[in-house]
C-alpha cells in the first residue's frame, strides 16, 4: 500500500514506473496478438495489456509461466407453479358457506411445481506469470494460447 510508503520507497517506485513508461515508449513492436499484447526481441520487453491499460515485462525477468484454471459450475432453472383445484375448491367453499366459503376454498388449491434445472460447467482460464519484479511478482492475464506460447518461449530462452 502506498500510503504507508516512505518517501524514499516512493522515490523509487516512481523511478521503475518512469523507467517501463521508458522501455514502453522506446518500444518498436517485432510481433503483436492483435488487442492482447505486443512485444519487441530487440529490446526484450512485451507489453502485455490494451489501450494504456497494461504491463511492461523485461523477458529476463519472467521466472514462471502457469496456466490456472477453475472449472465453475452454472446452474439455470426454468419452470411454472400451477394451483390444482381451484374451481372444485371454490364450487364446494361456496355451496357451504356463501361467497367468502368461495373465495377461501379457492385460496387454499394446492399449488403444484414444474421446475427443470440444468447444470453446466464452465471452465475459466487464466494465464499467472512470475517474474522477478520488486512491485508486482506475479500478474494474471485472461489466457490466450498465443500469449502463453510467446511467454513459455520467452521463459525457455531465458533458462
Amino acid at each position: 500500500m502506498e500510503f504507508f510508503l516512505t518517501a524514499e520507497e516512493k522515490q523509487r517506485k516512481n523511478q521503475y514506473k518512469e523507467q517501463m513508461q521508458e522501455l514502453l515508449d522506446q518500444m518498436e513492436p517485432t510481433g503483436k496478438i492483435a488487442l492482447t499484447a505486443k512485444w519487441d526481441d530487440n529490446l526484450g520487453v512485451i507489453y502485455v495489456g490494451t489501450f494504456g491499460l497494461g504491463t511492461v515485462i523485461k523477458y529476463e525477468t519472467i521466472t514462471d509461466v502457469q496456466v490456472k484454471e477453475e472449472v465453475k459450475l452454472i446452474t439455470e432453472s426454468t419452470g411454472k407453479t400451477k394451483k390444482k383445484g381451484v374451481i372444485t375448491r371454490s364450487v364446494v367453499g361456496g355451496v357451504l358457506f356463501g361467497p367468502a366459503g368461495a373465495i377461501i376454498g379457492g385460496a387454499t388449491a394446492k399449488e403444484k411445481n414444474e421446475t427443470h434445472s440444468e447444470t453446466r460447467q464452465e471452465i475459466v482460464r487464466t494465464l499467472v506469470v512470475v517474474r522477478e519484479d520488486p512491485y508486482r511478482p506475479v500478474l494474471n492475464f485472461s489466457y490466450d494460447s498465443q500469449l502463453e506460447n510467446k511467454l513459455r518461449s520467452i521463459l525457455f530462452n531465458n533458462q
